[in-house]
């Protein structure tokens, strides 16, 4: 949720999204190895791994 104060304006974020407009989500950074795909998970994130791989970042 957003608060416009005059000419400034200020976002509360909920979880698990974050920065000055709430638009940066944990998947942002590419967490995910070797071809994983990442997805919002309540809050954090979830890898769902490409064969052979596996582990919570696909490092294995």
């Amino acid at each position: 949720m957003c608060e416009v104060n005059g000419q400034n304006f200020r976002c509360e974020c909920r979880k698990p999204f974050s920065g000055k407009l709430c638009g940066d989500d944990p998947c942002t950074d590419q967490p995910c190895l070797n071809g994983g795909i990442c997805l919002v998970d309540k809050d954090s994130f979830k890898c769902y791994c490409a064969a052979p791989y596996s582990g919570n970042r696909c490092e294995t």
